[in-house]
């Protein structure tokens, strides 16, 4: 069993209703429970198309950029590793839109609230996103509420947004 830092008890209940609560805000939803199961779903996604991946110590814990290059995806990414260094993939002088955009969720609530740190406010009011986006939460990432200050400076996903394909890959199991 597992506890997010506010105390809440990660079960199969609480991934139940958060995974309900997020389809019905129309986000796709997958539960993976350990860390093979995540390098098959990363090899699932097609090598001909450009992946963008987020400021995230989770996609790199995980491996995703090296499972990425081993399959000869081309790979944009906001940071090179490491722990001081981060940038947005909006703050590149030119990059392409990425077929694909990984990233961490950094706070998901009960209700479905996603805070995404990847993208700045003024690019989330513009809709500026990828065609479609995974987004990776681990237990230590669920939330009762949003309380974080800079939620006034990054997205925060209420719904799904129209034209982009959003799928949040839930790991239960995995302090990500």
């Amino acid at each position: 069993m597992y506890r997010t830092a506010e105390g809440i008890e990660v079960n199969g209940t609480i991934i139940k209703e958060l995974s309900e609560n997020l389809r019905e805000k129309n986000f796709k939803v997958t539960v993976i429970n350990d860390e093979d199961r995540i390098v098959e779903y990363i090899h699932q996604l097609p090598n001909d198309g450009i992946i963008g991946l987020g400021d995230s110590i989770t996609t790199c814990t995980l491996k995703i950029r090296n499972i990425l290059a081993m399959k000869g995806t081309l790979i944009y990414y906001g940071w090179n590793g490491d722990i001081n260094y981060n940038r947005s993939l909006e703050t590149f002088d030119a990059h392409p839109v990425p077929d694909y955009f990984l990233t961490r969720i950094n706070y998901i609530t009960l209700k479905g609230e996603i805070l995404l740190k990847d993208y700045s406010r003024s690019s989330f009011m513009a809709g500026t996103f990828p065609r479609r986006i995974i987004a990776f939460a681990g237990h230590n990432r669920i939330v009762g509420e949003l309380k974080d200050p800079q939620a006034q400076k990054y997205s925060v996903f209420r719904r799904k947004p129209e034209n982009v394909d959003f799928t949040v890959v839930l790991l239960p199991n995995l302090n990500y």
